[in-house]
């Protein structure tokens, strides 16, 4: 039985970039820490992988909520050259529950 969402992984080009990003949306930094190795490879299926992982924890969400935000140093990223189609299959969008909708689409853009 699933009991709720654990994290979700976003693989980013810029972790310095994101992490402010994800800060305006309530998620504070937990731990970095540098991937490799067999075991990690294994898990995440990614051959020869080394990527700097670093988990955000949402503030206000119980049960507790996280984003992991993944940069690949090795093997190099694949390119995407349609990130914009939401058609493609793949992850497409997550959702936030808000308070004030039109309050948070002015909050963010301000930023």
């Amino acid at each position: 039985m699933i009991l709720h969402i654990d994290h979700v992984t976003v693989v980013v080009r810029d972790v310095a970039k994101a992490k402010p990003f994800f800060a305006l949306l309530g998620f504070v930094e937990e731990k970095s820490v540098v991937i490799s190795g067999t075991t990690f490879a294994h898990y995440m299926g990614v051959d020869g992988i080394e990527a700097e992982h670093v988990t955000l924890v949402s503030k206000q969400s119980k049960p507790r909520f996280e984003i992991q935000l993944l940069r690949y140093i090795r093997p190099e990223r694949l390119p995407d050259a349609d990130v914009e189609n939401l058609a493609k299959p793949g992850f497409n969008h997550i959702c936030f529950a808000v308070t004030d909708l039109e309050a948070e689409v002015k909050r963010l853009t301000s930023q």
